[in-house]
């Protein structure tokens, strides 16, 4: 084959298959395109279960239920913390992160 010829096909080839090795592409519901750009946040109020209802609810994902202060962590992306912070269930939002001490990581 001569090269012209390779390197066209080669081409087309990868044009063809880069929108289902590269991610998002125009025709991604913006749904999908958003969960890729979710934080962490401490989801607060009076039960742990009203709090993880309400971010499954949204579409946000729970990932640690933490009875102890009546909350959840969870993972929301912009809008999801917007309609959360809406409401009458949760009482404060923060972001989550690693807890560090004078000594270096706590717990670690």
């Amino acid at each position: 084959m001569n090269g012209k010829l390779i390197a066209g096909l080669c081409c087309a080839f990868g044009l063809a298959f880069a929108p289902l090795t590269f991610g998002a592409t125009p025709e991604t519901p913006a749904i999908e395109r958003e969960v890729a750009t979710s934080s962490a946040y401490i989801v607060r109020g009076h039960s742990v279960n009203d709090i993880a209802r309400e971010v499954r609810a949204l579409g946000g994902e729970v990932t640690h239920e933490l009875a102890i202060i009546n909350a959840v962590a969870a993972r929301l992306t912009s809008s999801q913390l917007r309609s959360l912070r809406q409401s009458e269930a949760v009482a404060q939002i923060s972001g989550d992160g690693q807890m560090t001490t004078a000594g270096g990581i706590a717990g670690g």
